[in-house]
């Protein structure tokens, strides 16, 4: 597990290695091959990803029927929206970085009042999601996103993976004794030599 800044201080994003099998599961592997994606950062394949025509032909049509909940979608315009939202989404962090990126996030909870240090988190755009570890209240480490068309993360593989990487993320801080920015200032720094 590598941390790759993005906008240091701000915000950073988890690069996992080929092996670590939390990434590349089953859900995954009907997408997108291992060898295409190993080398990326969280958030730069997940803007990859959709931004990928038959990716998200691929995803949409697979998850079909969690896509009438949105109305009388077809995949071709599920496509088109996705590509259209995310490019929107990246804008908003580029523009967010300059400033307070920490008011783009909120609980990944909704009955979770405030976040707190190394609390799950996520930013999102439309039904693109992108979920953090919070670090600080303007310091955040993404872990992982999703395309989410259900109510909750548990009804499908796709997201409840997203939780499983959240909570390894977390685990891995804590065990590196990350509790605040500056223990994070040090892993970061022992990460590099």
């Amino acid at each position: 597990m590598k941390i790759v800044p993005i906008f240091a201080p701000q915000l950073y994003s988890i690069e996992y290695s080929k092996d670590e099998s939390l990434v590349w599961n089953k859900s995954n592997k009907k997408y997108f091959s291992i060898e295409e994606y190993g080398n990326l950062d969280e958030l730069a394949r997940l803007f990859d990803l959709w931004n990928n025509p038959l990716y998200l032909s691929n995803f949409f049509n697979d998850n079909y029927k969690d896509l009438r909940y949105f109305g009388n979608v077809s995949v071709e315009l599920a496509v088109q929206k996705t590509i259209e939202t995310a490019a929107k989404f990246e804008q908003r962090l580029n523009k967010a970085s300059k400033k307070n990126i920490g008011k783009h996030f909120m609980p990944l909870n909704v009955y979770d009042t405030k976040l707190i240090n190394l609390s799950g988190s996520k930013t999102k755009c439309s039904w693109l999601r992108l979920y953090a570890i919070k670090i600080d209240s303007n310091r955040f480490l993404i872990t992982g996103g999703a395309i989410k068309l259900t109510e909750t993360m548990p009804e499908r593989d796709h997201t409840k993976d997203e939780l499983t990487k959240l909570s390894k993320a977390r685990d891995f801080l804590k065990e590196s004794g990350v509790y605040d920015s500056d223990s994070f200032n040090d892993l970061i720094f022992e990460l590099s030599i």
